[in-house]
């Protein structure tokens, strides 16, 4: 026998994942320590966000672009939409799974996300329509931040072959850890972007 599972992403979604694992598996698993732990790294990042949003009000909202396995984007975006509640539109489309079996599949996973009406799908080779401000977050290879270009004000995270002959195994973006690893890298980008684009007040 085995489960069938998503990656556990976030918060909530971690906690809410051993959970479900948990129930699979018909034990009763102690949760104390790892709610206390979430609760510590729910305030750590509600801080960071504030701070982010008082420093950049115009970088706090984030369009994203997602190219993702079904297994990440099933754990990742549901994470990212409830936990960054600053977020624009997604657009999501899915890699390694079977055409015939695609389009059911993204349908599927478009309608297991919340529903704010900013969830589309994302086919490959349709004309993008970008605003001129604000964020962008890739999420998917080089091939897809080469598509989406935008270099000055996108954040890049390669989660689809990330090692790229350079492995890290004591990092990764699962569970509790991995998504303030996953949060710390995105605020990190935003802000060195913040200060790439930021122009110098004309001198008096």
């Amino acid at each position: 026998n085995f489960l069938l599972s998503h990656i556990p992403c976030g918060l909530d979604g971690t906690l809410a994942w051993v959970r479900s694992v948990a129930r699979a598996l018909q034990i009763e698993p102690d949760m104390a320590a790892l709610e206390k732990e979430a609760a510590e790294g729910k305030e750590q990042v509600d801080t960071a966000l504030s701070r982010l949003k008082i420093n950049n009000r115009d970088l706090s909202s984030v369009m994203i672009f997602a190219d993702l396995t079904e297994g990440t984007a099933r754990g990742l975006l549901p994470a990212l939409m409830d936990e960054y509640p600053d977020t624009g539109c997604l657009y999501l489309r899915t890699e390694g799974t079977p055409r015939k079996e695609k389009a059911e599949k993204e349908k599927s996973l478009i309608q297991s996300l919340p529903d704010r009406g900013n969830v589309f799908l994302w086919k490959e080779g349709t004309p993008l329509s970008l605003p001129e401000e604000g964020p962008i977050l890739v999420l998917g290879n080089t091939f897809t931040r080469g598509e989406i270009g935008h270099y000055q004000r996108a954040v890049y995270v390669n989660l689809l072959s990330p090692a790229i002959n350079l492995s890290v195994p004591s990092k990764c973006y699962a569970g509790l850890r991995g998504w303030l690893f996953f949060l710390s890298d995105i605020f990190r980008e935003i802000y060195t972007l913040a200060y790439m684009n930021r122009t110098k007040p004309e001198s008096q």
